[in-house]
C-alpha cells in the first residue's frame, strides 16, 4: 500500500488524506508535522475528542481543511468518534469547496456505502472531479481509481458520470449570517434529511421548494427568499443551518 499523502497549508492543521485504493482504504491518518496548532497538539496527545472541539468552529464557519481533519477523525475507529454518517457529511463539504483529497474519500465512501448508500455513479463522478486536482499525487491516484471504476461499470452510469464531472465547479462556503449581524454563531449546514424538512416547511407555509429531494436547488433558494422577503428579512444565500430550520417552524 502507498503511504499517505500529507495535505499541507499554511498556518493551519493537515492530517494525511486517507487516500484509498479501487477496493480499500488505508490506515489511520497522522498529523503534518509542520503545521502545529491546538488540535494537531491535541491529536498528537491521542486527545481526539479536544482536537475535534479544536477544528469545529473553523470546520462550521467553512473551513475546507477543518471539515477535511474532522471527518479523518469521524472515519477513524481509533479516534473513538466514529461515525461514518457525519465523517461523510464533513467529507462532502469540503469537496463541495474543491478539496481533492475529501473528494476523493467521498468517492470511496460512496463505493463501500460508509455513511451513504452505495452509489458507483456517484463514486466515479467523485473520482472524475479529484482527477483534476492540483496535487498531483491526488490527482493520479484519483485517475486510476476511475479507470477501474469505470471498467466495471455500464457505459451509461460511466458517462452520467463524466457529464456531472465536466459541469461541475466548486461552491466555496459564505460565513455571511442569514439572520441578522448580531448572530455569531458558526453555521453548522444541513443533512439531505434536514434539508428535506425544510423544503416540507416552506410548502407548508405557502412557498414552493420544487421537489421534496433534500438538495437545495434554485427552486428551495427561492422559496427561502421569498419567506425572507415576505417576513422582512434579508436572505443572504449562506449555507443552509439548523438555525433556518428553527425560524421555519
Amino acid at each position: 500500500m502507498n503511504p499517505p499523502i500529507i495535505v499541507r497549508r499554511a498556518k493551519a492543521v493537515a492530517l494525511a488524506a486517507c487516500i484509498a485504493s479501487a477496493i480499500l482504504i488505508c490506515a489511520a491518518p497522522q498529523v503534518s508535522a509542520d503545521n502545529l496548532s491546538a488540535g494537531a497538539k491535541a491529536y498528537s496527545a491521542g486527545d481526539f475528542s479536544a482536537a475535534a472541539e479544536s477544528w469545529r468552529p473553523s470546520a462550521e464557519a467553512g473551513d475546507a481543511l477543518a471539515q477535511f481533519n474532522l471527518a479523518l477523525l469521524h472515519d477513524s475507529a481509533a479516534s473513538g468518534m466514529f461515525d461514518s454518517a457525519r465523517a461523510a457529511d464533513w467529507y462532502r463539504r469540503a469537496a463541495r469547496q474543491g478539496f481533492a483529497a475529501a473528494q476523493f474519500n467521498l468517492a470511496v465512501a460512496y463505493q463501500m456505502g460508509r455513511g451513504v448508500g452505495k452509489d458507483m455513479t456517484a463514486a466515479l463522478f467523485w473520482l472524475l472531479v479529484a482527477s483534476q486536482a492540483e496535487d498531483s499525487a491526488i490527482g493520479a491516484r484519483a485517475i486510476e481509481a476511475a479507470r477501474q471504476f469505470a471498467a466495471v461499470m455500464s457505459e451509461e452510469a460511466g458517462a452520467e458520470a463524466a457529464a456531472r464531472a465536466k459541469q461541475w465547479r466548486a461552491e466555496p462556503e459564505s460565513q455571511v449570517s442569514s439572520v441578522g449581524e448580531q448572530d455569531r454563531t458558526p453555521y453548522m449546514t444541513l443533512s439531505d434529511s434536514d434539508v428535506m424538512l425544510l423544503q416540507q416547511r416552506l410548502k407548508a407555509l405557502g412557498y414552493d421548494p420544487g421537489s421534496i429531494d433534500g438538495i437545495a436547488g434554485e427552486a428551495t433558494q427561492r422559496a427561502i427568499a421569498a419567506f425572507f422577503k415576505d417576513s422582512g428579512r434579508e436572505w443572504r444565500h449562506g449555507p443552509l443551518s439548523h438555525q433556518l430550520l428553527e425560524i421555519l417552524r
